[in-house]
């Protein structure tokens, strides 16, 4: 090939249709090493292929010496960005394309606290040079997702270096982050996220807030006492069981004291998305009803074996926006005869109150047990708990104008005896069969180790589309 002018390189001569389309094409193929070489052709192209690129970083390696190395590698990548000494040429300005950064690793509380994590958050979704629409979503995970919990060691805040808490309010107050997905953490300053005018969505999994004004012991202690930086308003919140409600508005910056009616309508008044873990189950209620622009609500609870659960009942009637109620129900208990077996659909009923506002027009429950139920309980034992709840389906009003999704999950682990799978699904059925008669109404018997909360379509604001793999880093 002939050699090339570097000004020749600036504007490749053809339409950009075809651009997209071979850029496209290329990393649909997930050929990584040919989309690199494509971005060297021109320009264009290296802009083209860089969005595609380094769009969504994902660090999820489990030893903790790789992970490091690929956090090291990242920012010597970003270090290496543009400058004014070098030829514009020579620019990679690789964080002005990055829209998700995800640190997913079990081990991400080391990377944490290390200094190698400032300079990347110091660059994340900046406002200056940005090439990406500013109105587009940004999303930073910290933290691997709750299903793995058991081998997930805590984020100790009170013990990271303060160059990363300082840059990590940094990028909260001063740039273009839009969602916040944190968990595993402790001792997170109570008002770190304050000023983050730009977060609109928020997930917080086993993620515990500080005081304050309290000074938390570390070799090197640091006092969590920022200036500046007012409340701001969500449109999606995720919360789990650990997060009392004062410790949630101190952290969006509403402070605990207004746990007014008021109060608390205002600090809830752009919610439109609710997705609850509840232990007690009356702790999400207070944001229920202040949050009257609500559209699509989640809760999951599970029932124990200490004793019955309290007795209550949500009320949505205020909730005139309200679309969509998604309620998951889970069993601690193996024992086929346990009492609490018949708590699960009681619970259903305490979870869908007795009134339905009228534009709901879908719901979803979900009833997860245990393998060792489903091996040892005959198709009666399993299903009878649930007329109940058929009951209080056929007296409701509301069921002649919703879509009811009745879901019967038995969790997979292992080889399992499927005899008695038809037999459970008959008696399921009819159980429920005088509502299908009268209702729009879908049963479905489920056998599999998919976690129907983890996916749970309730976040249906747009988010980046994130990869399985590890960024690509090839020195270029």
């Amino acid at each position: 090939m002939d050699s090339v002018k570097l000004n020749d390189r600036t504007h490749p001569n053809l339409p950009l249709e075809i651009l997209y389309q071979i850029v496209d094409d290329v990393y649909t193929a997930q050929d990584h090493q040919l989309l690199s070489s494509i971005s060297l052709t021109s320009h264009t192209l290296r802009f083209l292929c860089n969005k595609k690129r380094f769009a969504s970083i994902l660090l999820d390696s489990c030893e903790e010496h790789a992970l490091m190395a690929r956090v090291r590698g990242l920012r010597d990548l970003i270090n290496a960005e543009y400058s004014h000494q070098r030829p514009p040429t020579e620019m990679i300005g690789i964080s002005s394309f990055i829209m998700t950064f995800s640190l997913r690793s079990v081990v991400f509380s080391c990377v944490l606290n290390n200094e190698l994590m400032a300079p990347i958050m110091k660059r994340l979704f900046r406002k200056d040079g940005v090439l990406i629409s500013p109105l587009s979503p940004r999303l930073l995970e910290l933290g691997p997702g709750f299903s793995i919990r058991p081998t997930v060691p805590v984020a100790e805040w009170g013990t990271f270096c303060e160059g990363f808490i300082s840059a990590f309010r940094d990028l909260c107050q001063n740039s273009l982050l839009t969602s916040l997905h944190m968990t595993y953490s402790a001792n997170v300053p109570r008002n770190l996220l304050h000023g983050s005018s730009k977060l609109k969505h928020l997930n917080l999994w086993a993620v515990d807030f500080a005081n304050i004004n309290h000074d938390i012991p570390s070799p090197n202690p640091i006092t969590f006492k920022y200036s500046g930086g007012g409340p701001f308003f969500l449109r999606s919140l995720h919360i789990s069981h650990e997060l009392p409600l004062p410790n949630l508005l101190d952290a969006i910056g509403h402070g605990s004291a207004r746990m007014t009616k008021r109060g608390l309508e205002e600090a809830f008044s752009q919610l439109r998305t609710l997705k609850a873990n509840l232990s007690h189950h009356c702790s999400v209620a207070p944001i229920i009803h202040a949050a009257k622009n609500l559209q699509s609500l989640a809760m999951a609870s599970t029932v124990s074996s200490y004793g019955p659960s309290p007795s209550f009942s949500l009320d949505y009637h205020h909730l005139s926006y309200l679309k969509s109620i998604f309620i998951c129900i889970s069993s601690s208990f193996h024992r086929p005869d346990h009492p609490a077996m018949k708590e699960m659909p009681e619970l259903a009923i305490s979870l869908l109150g007795k009134r339905i506002p009228p534009n709901v027009s879908n719901i979803d429950l979900t009833f997860r047990i245990f393998q060792s139920v489903f091996q040892k309980c005959s198709a009666e034992q399993i299903t009878s708990p649930f007329a109940v709840l058929a009951s209080y389906l056929q007296g409701s009003d509301f069921t002649k104008c919703v879509h009811i999704t009745m879901r019967l999950h038995f969790e997979l682990g292992g080889f399992m005896d499927v005899s008695n799978k038809e037999r459970i699904r008959e008696c399921f059925n009819c159980v429920f069969g005088h509502v299908g008669r009268e209702a729009d109404l879908d049963l479905q018997f489920v056998m599999s180790s998919i976690d129907w909360w983890d996916k749970c379509p309730t976040f249906s604001f747009p988010l980046p589309q994130s990869t399985d793999a590890d960024y690509c880093y090839d020195g270029a």
